[in-house]
């Protein structure tokens, strides 16, 4: 039986008049959003990417409110695919609505990358193992060396050891990745994509959960894949776009733990202005951190944090706050941002938000009796490399 997929957007709600209650899976989070009318089910999912799988055949696909490539590239900037975003997507028009080629793209280049990662070198972790033998090695564990001795068992020494593995949470995705993307792949890709898979299945003996998803996207985001093999930098960025993005069902070739594959879109526009923020001011005397380089709260005992996603100091003094928001600006935003100038001890800071559908890039400033301004400054993502720009400009602009 064919499965089918439902296709919902980012924010809308879809109607599914067979949806019964039953039918969706135990483990959705908070940002999905159960309506009801009549004899109908409706879900809307707020700040969310990827596929939802029902407990029947079907699964819901969630296309960004962005657009598929537009969100692609905002992804790969904000994960370090620099060289992806570059030359992959480079002839890929901004106003491709549909993902036709684009799994295509993507799937190709990323078994590419994968075979070449293979004669650099994988990576490998060390893990504890309890082994047993003859002989001492490891750290011993002597109650149960001692219990073995003393009934006579046939190498008694239990020991902790430390064993290097390659059954890492990226591989396990590669491999959940390159089962999802076969059938988009030219033959001769199919042939290295079966080359490659055969040498993960040696020592990929666990099974990818949505836990090594969680984990590899956590890892990108504070810059983890770095130093001799920054290449898998980009091959995770491809992975989860593979999963999460493109539109592939995950199960259906692949045998998956968890029924969900979603992204969350907010960290993804966070980490993109604020890795857009130190490229701008990359060569200057500024940090850029997330928070700043200390920890500020709102109250003297230090209850509630203030952590602005963006903060830009010179010689150990604030210069700029910026916090990206991934929805429209709010009242408690603008006291939040409030909030920050006042205690950041700047005169002024800024929202960052994308525009609205048919809105186009813009910046409303709004000024305090005391002095304090609050820029909002909307940017048109069906172009990232104008939002870019625009981002880069306010920034420079305020550095001098």
């Amino acid at each position: 039986m064919v499965a089918q997929v439902i296709e919902a957007t980012e924010g809308r709600a879809v109607w599914i008049g067979s949806l019964a209650l039953g039918d969706l899976p135990p483990d959705l989070p908070s940002e999905v959003e159960i309506l009801g009318r009549r004899d109908e089910v409706g879900l809307r999912f707020n700040g969310i990417v990827g596929t939802v799988k029902l407990t029947d055949t079907r699964s819901i696909q969630i296309v960004p409110k962005i657009g598929r490539v537009n969100f692609l590239r905002l992804f790969l900037y904000a994960t370090g695919g620099d060289q992806l975003l570059k030359t992959t997507l480079g002839s890929v028009p901004y106003e491709l609505s549909s993902d036709t080629g684009l799994s295509e793209l993507v799937a190709g280049e990323f078994v590419r990358k994968l075979e070449l990662a293979m004669r650099y070198g994988l990576s490998h972790k060390r893990e504890w193992l309890e082994v047993q033998g003859s002989e001492f090695g490891g750290n011993v564990d002597f109650v149960k060396t001692a219990m073995r001795v003393a009934s006579h068992q046939r190498n008694p020494v239990v020991a902790q050891k430390k064993i290097r593995s390659q059954d890492t949470a990226e591989h396990r995705l590669f491999l959940c990745a390159l089962d999802n993307c076969r059938h988009y792949l030219e033959p001769q890709d199919q042939q290295k994509a079966d080359r490659v898979r055969n040498r993960l299945l040696q020592f990929c003996s666990s099974r990818f959960t949505t836990e090594d998803l969680v984990t590899t996207q956590s890892r990108s985001v504070r810059n983890h894949y770095r130093g001799p093999r920054s290449y898998y930098k980009e091959l995770v960025s491809m992975s989860q776009i593979l999963l999460n993005i493109s539109g592939i069902k995950p199960g259906e070739a692949a045998s998956v733990s968890g029924s969900t594959f979603l992204l969350r879109t907010a960290p993804v526009f966070e980490t993109f202005v604020r890795r857009c923020v130190q490229d701008a001011l990359r060569g200057t005397d500024c940090v850029v951190l997330k928070g700043g380089t200390f920890t500020r709260s709102l109250y003297v005992d230090g209850s509630f944090e203030l952590e602005p996603d963006v903060v830009v100091e010179r010689m150990g003094e604030c210069q700029m706050v910026l916090d990206a928001k991934y929805k429209e600006i709010s009242v408690a935003d603008h006291y939040q941002m409030l909030n920050y100038i006042d205690e950041f001890q700047v005169q002024s800071g800024a929202l960052v938000r994308p525009c609205s559908v048919g809105e186009s890039a813009n910046m409303i400033s709004h000024r305090t009796t005391t002095g304090s301004q609050v820029d909002v400054l909307s940017l048109e993502l069906s172009d990232v490399n104008s939002a870019l720009n625009e981002l880069s400009s306010y920034v420079i602009s305020k550095s001098r």
